[in-house]
């Protein structure tokens, strides 16, 4: 999931749009920052997604 381009269905049968860049983009972006990304999915219930930045990396 956290892994850039991968849609497995082609253009003509996949039902949603997008590159899923979005959530390896900020995977790579929290990583780089020294922070971690961590998901949490329940089928039929959502997603929770959990970020943490470093203490260094937060501004008062």
């Amino acid at each position: 999931m956290l892994e850039p381009f991968g849609q497995v269905d082609d253009i003509m049968t996949r039902s949603h749009e997008g590159t899923r860049l979005g959530l390896s983009l900020c995977k790579f972006l929290m990583v780089q920052h020294g922070g971690t990304l961590i998901l949490e999915s329940e089928l039929g219930k959502g997603t929770n997604i959990l970020i943490n930045f470093p203490a260094e990396r937060i501004v008062d």
